[in-house]
């Protein structure tokens, strides 16, 4: 991921990569039948503390459907979805899209509770398995 070895990636000054480019892939696991899971880490945006996770889903809902049709998916829903992730509720934005004739269900969490960085973690689900165990699976830490 990021064009980066494992060696060179632990000498890797993340901050300063996350500064060039924006963003970081840090995390991306998939399955065989194509499920998918990955984790996003970007500069907190401070215009969005003074709103809730569902209400950043409802304002931003239109540019990123614009997005996914852009890149050829066509959203089903968009609906912000309330998930168990480590024990707590948290809000997710649920996702049904057809993407080259095929269904893919995605949830979307976006953990923006430090003061520098954020992360968006999003599950990809193509054979209509059930979420909850993968969400059950996760920890935060603060």
């Amino acid at each position: 991921m990021n064009n980066t070895t494992a060696e060179l990636f632990e000498k890797t000054d993340i901050a300063d990569m996350i500064a060039k480019s924006g963003q970081m892939m840090d995390m991306m696991v998939a399955n065989a039948a194509g499920n998918s899971m990955n984790l996003i880490i970007q500069p907190n945006q401070a215009a969005l503390a003074s709103v809730s996770d569902e209400q950043m889903f409802q304002l931003s809902e239109q540019m990123m459907k614009a997005q996914f049709e852009s890149a050829g998916m066509t959203v089903n829903t968009f609906e912000p979805k309330t998930v168990q992730v480590g024990g707590q509720e948290r809000t997710a934005l649920h996702l049904i899209m057809n993407a080259n004739g095929a269904e893919v269900e995605e949830y979307q969490l976006w953990f923006r509770d430090q003061d520098k960085y954020m992360g968006i973690l999003t599950i990809g689900l193509t054979d209509g398995s059930d979420p909850q165990p993968i969400l059950d699976g996760i920890t935060t830490q603060n």
